[in-house]
């Protein structure tokens, strides 16, 4: 299983991370098990995107 991260920044564009989180999902179903992802944020707690969504990485933190 390949894992992949990717990192969330306050005001990020919505589709810079919802288009590859939907791609990677449709790897996940064509081939189970196939890949993880794991969202990291650059500190604790939840991010903003620019058009307003809130969320909350899996991770608190890019640097641990």
């Amino acid at each position: 299983m390949k894992t992949i991260g990717m990192v969330l920044l306050d005001e990020v564009e919505d589709l810079d991370f919802v288009g590859p989180l939907e791609a990677f999902g449709v790897a996940k179903r064509v081939k189970p098990n196939s890949i993880r992802m794991v969202t990291f944020g650059m500190s604790p707690g939840e991010i903003r995107t620019s058009c307003g969504f809130r969320g909350r990485p899996d991770r608190g933190s890019a640097s641990s």
